[in-house]
């Protein structure tokens, strides 16, 4: 596996290529959470596009889902888009929020990076400048 990692004002991008094997994604996600940006991270969006294979059994997929469950104290207001296009990597995905249910954090899927670019950042501003109905 292999992770291109951004970080930009506001959050990060990680484009994913490769077979995603559990090992590979807690060395990622506990190097996002030592991340000094990460502590002001309103979003992430990780790319699935080029994902090959996911070999997660489910208590891994579990481990990962605490893990993110304990970072939300870094990042509470995160929201969290997966790129992804094929059926049985939206249906690993969708596990992995079914099992973050109760958190504070917003996690979507989407077919296009656009698209998840659009609600993690864009939508999210708007709403924070939206005026208040007084």
């Amino acid at each position: 596996m292999h992770c291109k990692q951004v970080w930009k004002d506001g959050g990060a991008v990680w484009k994913l290529t490769g077979n995603l094997k559990y090992d590979d994604l807690m060395r990622l996600i506990l190097a996002r959470n030592a991340h000094c940006r990460f502590r002001k991270a309103e979003y992430m969006i990780h790319d699935f596009l080029g994902v090959t294979g996911i070999e997660l059994s489910e208590d891994e997929l579990g481990t990962i889902a605490d893990h993110d469950k304990e970072s939300m104290g870094l990042a509470p207001n995160l929201r969290m888009a997966f790129v992804v296009t094929k059926e049985s990597y939206i249906k690993r995905i969708e596990q992995f929020i079914e099992k973050m249910k109760g958190s504070s954090w917003q996690i979507k899927i989407f077919e296009s990076f656009d698209a998840a670019y659009e609600w993690a950042v864009r939508e999210r501003w708007e709403a924070v400048l939206k005026p208040s109905a007084s």
